[in-house]
């Protein structure tokens, strides 16, 4: 049987390598994805452009929608559940959980 898996990713501007795009703001591709749109911050990821993200895992969104794709580096980020903000005693006792993107993984998340 034949099986078929799609992973949506973030563009990057010069490959998929571990590092913020050289042309943050100009990659108006990832505007099209929710999380980046609404908390990316182009000023900083302009300041450390080229970088590696493993340096600056606090300042780039994009490593959370998979912009860690295929990274030569293992990437660790600190996730927290998104309802521990509604202080309900369902999710309220949710703490931060460190994630690993293993060197050329390909993170996923449901969409």
């Amino acid at each position: 049987m034949i099986q078929h898996i799609s992973i949506r990713v973030p563009w990057h501007d010069h490959g998929w390598d571990g590092t913020i795009c050289q042309e943050p703001a100009g990659n108006s591709s990832c505007l099209k994805l929710k999380n980046i749109a609404e908390n990316r911050n182009d000023h900083v990821e302009i300041a450390i452009h080229g970088e590696r993200m493993e340096d600056h895992m606090e300042n780039v969104c994009c490593i959370a929608e998979g912009g860690a794709f295929m990274s030569p580096e293992d990437l660790t980020r600190k996730a927290e559940h998104p309802y521990v903000s509604t202080k309900t005693p369902s999710h309220s006792h949710l703490l931060p959980t460190s994630v690993v993107y293993p060197t050329y993984s390909f993170p996923t998340r449901k969409y």
